[in-house]
């Protein structure tokens, strides 16, 4: 499982036009948590499909980090 971290810039409409390119793209999340960290605000991202999540970011010219994510199952 991937997460994307993107860096939001503090400009009014960042959030916006990320939900906007989601959107557009058709991205159907699993999870989103936004976190500030390092006097940065970052959203992070989790989505059904994981390639069509980067293409979106990548054409927008929107920059993140992709990492592996772990998942566990509690019984």
């Amino acid at each position: 499982m991937k997460e994307f971290r993107v860096t939001m810039g503090h400009r009014s409409g960042e959030l916006a036009r990320l939900a906007d390119v989601l959107s557009q793209a058709g991205i159907n999340l699993k999870a989103v948590a936004g976190v500030h960290e390092a006097g940065k605000a970052i959203v992070c991202l989790v989505a059904e499909d994981v390639n069509a999540l980067r293409e979106a970011l990548q054409g927008s010219r929107i920059l993140f980090e992709e990492n592996e994510i772990l998942s566990e199952l509690v019984a």
